[in-house]
């Protein structure tokens, strides 16, 4: 059994299927309970990570500061249903493909740029991942040979 973890490609097998099997609770998670954590690196801007009804959105906030006796990291949790879809009525669409897409939003304040993607579109690609790195065969090395020795020959 040690030997099946020596490669370097199955510790990272290892590591994807990780984290497929974290965004998949997160997606479970997300038809009961919405989660939003905001983080504010400076003074005029917020990052926001939504999770709600199978999607996941990632939104950079600014120009708009924040109080001065909110703390640098907020997490709130809300039963569903929570309409999250008010958080982009108003806002241009770049691009959108069902519940994927990225927008951006503007009002008085700040300015915003939002990329939503469902879970599904995460747990996939990194369960594949995973199985192609866990389930292949390492090619095996060919030795090396001696150029000095095949000049002389």
């Amino acid at each position: 059994m040690g030997d099946f973890f020596k490669p370097w490609r199955r510790k990272i097998g290892a590591v994807t299927l990780v984290m497929a099997c974290v965004f998949s609770v997160g997606l479970v998670r997300s038809f009961y309970i919405s989660d939003v954590m905001e983080y504010f690196p400076g003074e005029s801007s917020m990052i926001r990570l939504i999770s709600w009804r199978g999607n996941v959105s990632c939104s950079y906030l600014i120009g708009k500061p924040p109080s001065k006796f909110v703390k640098r990291f907020l997490f709130f949790a809300y039963e569903n249903p929570y309409p999250f879809e008010t958080e982009f009525e108003g806002c241009q669409w770049v691009w959108r493909v069902g519940h994927m897409g990225v927008a951006t939003c503007s009002d008085t304040t700040s300015d915003s740029i939002a990329v939503v993607s469902p879970y599904w579109s995460i747990v996939f690609p990194l369960t594949l991942l995973s199985a192609y790195l866990l389930l292949t065969k390492p090619r095996i090395a060919k030795p090396k040979t001696n150029v000095e020795h095949r000049l002389s020959e």
